[in-house]
């Protein structure tokens, strides 16, 4: 990606300049990860996270009835 890209979309120059950063540590870690799971969690949700979605879709449904 090109730092116009996102400037274009509206980011300042540190916000892209971070966004970039970002790209290219999750990048490295993917390369450099043997195992397949360079990003934490591996779509794994904490049991907090597990209560937080369930009560979310709760309360979601609650709205609609």
């Amino acid at each position: 990606m090109r730092l116009v890209w996102f400037l274009d979309q509206g980011l300042t120059v540190a916000e892209a300049g971070r966004s970039l950063e970002m790209l290219r540590r999750w990048i490295r870690e993917h390369l450099s990860d043997d195992s397949g799971q360079a990003f934490r969690g591996d779509g794994k949700l904490t049991l907090e996270q597990e209560k937080t979605r369930s009560l979310k879709t709760q309360i979601r449904q609650l709205k609609m009835e």
